[in-house]
């Protein structure tokens, strides 16, 4: 009874402390958070303005020029009542930063005069040139809405190479002629602002009401190659990327993330959470900018990562304070719960008093130890009812003994019994020891067969052979590698193959360790140069192999083999089922094998393979490159496979590192493409500076 009032105490006190703590951790973390929400939205908007303000100022700062600018063509007329445009075009363009001026006479709709005099003069208005800046529709708006200035958009300008351009018009007072400012968007000072003003994790963007970028963004100015590697594992098309690279931008190519675009109209103000147009989860902010004619948008994007880390810090240091006042309370509630306990504990020793002698026990001793009245009272009766049950306990305590002599006897035979079960157990233990001392045999065995299975994928053969410069790319869809490489050097020639056995765990550790033996007789023992030949001799000992019931050699295997004769400066290749890469000064080229295995249930004893002959005599640069189909039909979260064309344009884009960092833009791209998905087989690629 002690233990449950005691209980009782305890858990209403902690149950308190428990509810407290709750209530205060959950309270401190919500401020916490709408602390985070508030500073984060403050930056986010503190940027904003700063940068549209920026923004502003600078297109107030071209408004102002042109118009200036326009005053002074008014105040330039020739005797006959012409305006002297020769004089004061470059003056415009240099004042403005402008990369052409056109003069445009709105009567005739045409171009009449330029700073660079270019093809522009004598074209229409509505020349194909110039019919996606809409021109013809913006020298309307800048003479019906009286405007001194008038902003088109940005768009590829096919009299300059497709580059973008953005065209200013300014009308001349008093006449028909309209001053056109052509500005590269690519040489806007926002980035230099961008870089001198905020952090590394921050963006900021021009967007065009149909999601597109009209400014570049701060990654691809630091790495554009690397933008444009990741666009094209996107839904870009080649003709876009080809345009980015030759033009070094990603203005109207790169669109923001959809939740961007849908917001683009709606005048939100708030934050969103959003994928950055460099691909990571990010905090955005958009801003109208509407101002003479432009329909464009501030975007501002903060690394979601770098805007809560600092809140995190501060969460994890409350929460680590409220822990440790916790335990300073619960210590201060305890010690009450002594004091409290006190009259408990006094009872708890008159208790075990009328346990251990019930039948002297009397309640009045206990009066001055610390029992309350009420409890001393219940004791009395309680101690009643103990003498009346220990009496009659002596009772059943007779009853009991003559019971038990009966029991005494039933227990001999029982025990009888329990001897010869007991016989049966300690035979079925010893069976049992015996079975697990063989289970323990068995897996130790199996154990060892495993470790002798695991035989590693590269032949370290080709560290000693006279290749100073090559790397190896594998990575493996189980501990047993299905793929294999090896490579020997006999007199001039050098023998590289790379292979797939198309099994899996140890039948294709069984197959590897027979093709390797086999292998390295053709080559070492019978002295066979030609691939084609080694190829057509492998098949046929395979084949022979099976006609024993040697099952597990029932399905093809891939193999590449590539012999590299230095004294005749000759590359001999052939194949079964797999293709090679090989770079010889520019050029990059696919050799392509037979599309056929060797071995295999169906297979034929005298299958001819073509041998290709790649002379180097006159090469001054070569790279080979051999891989297993893991690599190109190893799928996406799209399940999209890589494919043999988007490795041949990896190849080229690498070909002006060394070929040890060859290897991590390799391996990268592998890991990148495949993400989370499950990978589907054993990639294998090597790569050899031949010359």
């Amino acid at each position: 009874m002690f233990r449950k009032i005691q209980s009782s105490i305890f858990s209403y006190f902690f149950t308190i402390v428990i509810i407290a703590l709750i209530v205060l951790v959950a309270g401190i973390n919500s401020i916490i958070t709408r602390f985070e929400k508030k500073s984060i939205d403050q930056y986010l908007k503190q940027i904003t303005i700063t940068v549209s303000s920026f923004a502003d100022r600078k297109l107030e700062n071209k408004r102002r020029d042109v118009i200036e600018l326009s005053a002074l063509f008014i105040n330039s007329d020739k005797s006959d009542g012409t305006i002297d445009f020769d004089g004061h075009l470059k003056i415009a363009k240099e004042i403005a930063k402008a990369e052409d001026v056109l003069v445009i006479d709105t009567k005739k709709e045409t171009v009449i005069n330029s700073v660079n005099k270019g093809q522009e003069i004598g074209l229409n208005i509505n020349d194909n040139a110039f019919i996606p800046f809409k021109l013809s529709t913006l020298i309307k708006n800048i003479t019906n809405d009286k405007k001194e200035v008038y902003w088109g958009d940005i768009y590829a300008y096919s009299l300059q190479g497709g580059a973008p351009r953005i065209f200013l018009l300014s009308k001349i007072s008093n006449s028909n002629i309209v001053l056109a400012y052509v500005f590269d968007p690519r040489k806007w000072e926002l980035s230099k602002f961008i870089d001198a003003n905020l952090e590394q994790s921050t963006d900021v963007l021009f967007v065009g009401s149909d999601g597109k970028l009209r400014s570049n963004s701060k990654q691809f100015e630091l790495n554009p190659s690397a933008v444009l590697l990741r666009l094209s594992q996107q839904n870009y098309s080649k003709e876009e990327l080809d345009k980015a690279k030759k033009l070094n931008t990603i203005i109207g190519i790169q669109k923001v993330d959809q939740q961007i675009i849908d917001e683009l109209d709606q005048f939100n103000r708030g934050v969103i959470d959003v994928a950055s147009v460099n691909g990571i989860r990010s905090l955005a902010m958009i801003q109208p900018i509407r101002k003479d004619g432009l329909n464009w948008n501030l975007v501002v994007e903060y690394e979601k990562t770098q805007a809560i880390i600092g809140w995190s810090n501060v969460r994890i240091y409350i929460n680590i304070l409220l822990i440790i006042i916790a335990a300073f309370f619960i210590i201060a509630v305890v010690q009450g719960g002594r004091k409290l306990a006190k009259p408990i504990y006094a009872l708890r020793k008159a208790l075990e008093e009328l346990v251990d002698r019930p039948k002297v026990f009397t309640a009045a001793n206990f009066e001055n130890s610390g029992v309350t009245e009420d409890m001393l009272s219940k004791l009395e009766s309680i101690s009643a009812l103990v003498k009346e049950q220990h009496e009659k306990g002596g009772k059943l305590k007779a009853k009991y003994e003559k019971t038990e002599k009966k029991l005494s006897k039933k227990s001999e035979l029982l025990e009888q019994e329990i001897d010869k079960t007991k016989g049966l157990v300690a035979n079925v233990s010893a069976l049992e020891a015996v079975n697990s001392e063989v289970n323990q045999r068995v897996e130790n065995t199996i154990r060892s067969i495993k470790r002798v299975l695991k035989v590693k994928l590269f032949d370290a053969s080709v560290f000693s052979s006279s290749v100073e410069n090559f790397f190896h790319m594998s990575s493996l869809k189980s501990d047993i590698s299905s793929d294999f490489i090896l490579s020997f050097e006999r007199d001039s020639r050098l023998f590289f193959f790379l292979g797939d056995t198309n099994k899996h765990n140890t039948d294709a550790a069984l197959y590897r360790m027979v093709i390797n033996s086999l292998i390295n007789d053709v080559v070492n023992v019978k002295k066979i140069s030609s691939p084609d030949r080694i190829l057509e001799t492998l098949n046929r000992q395979i084949l022979d192999m099976l006609k024993h019931d040697e099952f597990v050699f029932d399905y093809p295997v891939n193999l590449a083999v590539c012999v590299y004769d230095r004294q005749r400066q000759m590359i001999e290749f052939s194949s079964a089922n797999q293709s090679i890469f090989i770079y010889r000064d520019t050029v990059l080229d696919e050799i392509q094998g037979d599309n056929i295995g060797i071995g295999g249930v169906n297979g034929e004893q005298h299958v001819k393979f073509e041998n290709h002959y790649l002379p180097m005599n006159r090469v001054k640069n070569c790279n080979l490159y051999m891989f297993s189909d893991g690599y190109i039909n190893q799928t996406n979260k799209e399940n999209i496979p890589f494919g043999q064309s988007r490795l041949k344009e990896l190849l080229i884009d690498i070909q002006s590192e060394s070929i040890d960092n060859q290897k991590d833009y390799v391996q990268k791209t592998f890991i990148e493409w495949k993400g989370e998905e499950n990978q589907q087989d054993d990639a294998s690629i090597l790569g050899l500076k031949l010359i």
